[in-house]
């Protein structure tokens, strides 16, 4: 199972699988999902939800802008 960080804006709110974040905070998995897509990051502006997919070993870094989320390479 994978785990997703979930953010309100720059605020973490919790850490968990889909579904555990699902029952949680009241949102369909399928929403949650489309939380963590570029289209959705993209329309979440400064205070919507981000889900963020966290792997095992990644060197991935990401950061606002007045444009939204980008990643940044290391």
């Amino acid at each position: 199972m994978n785990d997703y960080a979930l953010y309100k804006g720059d605020e973490f709110l919790d850490l968990g699988t889909i579904k555990y974040l699902s029952r949680k905070y009241h949102i369909a998995e399928k929403t949650l999902r489309y939380y963590g897509m570029p289209t959705g990051i993209k329309r979440a502006g400064k205070n919507g939800y981000i889900v963020i997919k966290i792997e095992e070993s990644t060197n991935e870094w990401f950061r606002w802008n007045r444009n939204g989320l980008y990643k940044i390479s290391q």
